[in-house]
């Protein structure tokens, strides 16, 4: 059965596949009764379907029958690099049954199934596959509720990686704090990860927790983008500490530090922008000398907010 008859089948509301790039994705199902049955007849087709390369499956609500369905697809596909199925109501046995079945997949490289409830049962089976796994580098688990536990266990399972790639680690609105921040920054600065991208925005991390990732940041050569927003308990203290860690680290490779709706000041706000201004004359120097046209340092802050009058 080819994907298209599959598709027919069961009546879905809008599939779109471009053969051109081998994409297929899905609107919102709203006028379905049983999204469940249409992702498991879609898994079924994908299981042979040869050349598909991206499934976006988001805001569907499949549930987890219909998840198990597409993580035993997983196991059987030999094409699919992109699957996106966040925000599709999946608890935890589905997001394990597809973590477990990315233990055999050695296609797939970027898995967005953030906006789901795996919680710290997800987080470790997803720690557990990430060791043995060297195919997945962008991972997004942002609002499953791992907190501390389930970020240690991850930020362990890409120590343990090693040389292997590794890209992007999206771990926003997960109730993370200063715990879960001091276990990612030893994985920043064990050297064995090829991290580029982390986002951590809307946890509850402080400045202890920001300091730390700063103390990874005087040695890191890899990381590329840093997001903190709306960790309203990072004051200037923890801005401070990440600004002298970069001006320390001429190897650094970050170029965007994202630090909007915190608890800043005037004080760290303008420790922001004179690393933003001493990086863009550095970038800009080295520029003029070797004709090197690399990319400017971005920080991105915003102003302090402002108290209500009572």
């Amino acid at each position: 059965m080819c994907v298209c008859s599959c598709v027919c089948a069961t009546n879905a509301s809008r599939i779109v596949y471009c053969p051109t790039h081998r994409h297929l994705s899905s609107d919102h199902w709203a006028d379905l009764v049983d999204h469940t049955a249409s992702a498991v007849a879609l898994a079924k087709a994908l299981r042979v379907q040869p050349t598909l390369k991206e499934l976006h499956l988001h805001t569907n609500r499949i549930g987890s029958d219909g998840v198990a369905a597409l993580a035993d697809m997983l196991r059987h596909n030999t094409s699919l690099t992109v699957l996106n199925v966040a925000q599709c109501w999946i608890d935890s046995v589905g997001v394990i049954a597809v973590a477990d079945a990315l233990h055999h997949n050695t296609t797939l490289t970027t898995l967005w199934i953030g906006r789901n409830s795996g919680g710290p049962a997800g987080a470790e089976a997803f720690a557990n596959m990430l060791q043995c796994n060297t195919t997945l580098t962008k991972l997004s688990l942002n609002g499953h509720g791992i907190g501390d536990a389930g970020v240690t266990a991850i930020a362990k399972a890409l120590t343990l990686r090693g040389g292997c790639a590794s890209d992007t680690l999206d771990v926003a609105s997960n109730q993370i704090t200063d715990g879960g921040a001091v276990a990612l920054a030893a994985m920043l600065r064990s050297g064995n990860s090829s991290l580029r991208h982390m986002k951590l925005n809307r946890n509850r991390i402080r400045c202890a927790g920001a300091t730390a990732l700063a103390g990874a940041l005087q040695r890191n050569k890899t990381l590329v983008t840093l997001l903190l927003d709306n960790n309203t308990r990072v004051t200037d203290a923890g801005a401070v500490a990440l600004c002298e860690a970069l001006r320390s680290n001429r190897r650094s490779a970050l170029r965007v530090l994202s630090l909007n709706e915190t608890g800043l000041s005037k004080l760290g706000q303008t420790a922001l922008r004179e690393l933003q201004a001493r990086k863009r004359a550095r970038q800009v120097k080295k520029a003029h000398n070797h004709n090197n046209n690399n990319h400017l340092s971005l920080i991105h802050i915003s102003e302090p907010t402002r108290p209500r009058l009572i």
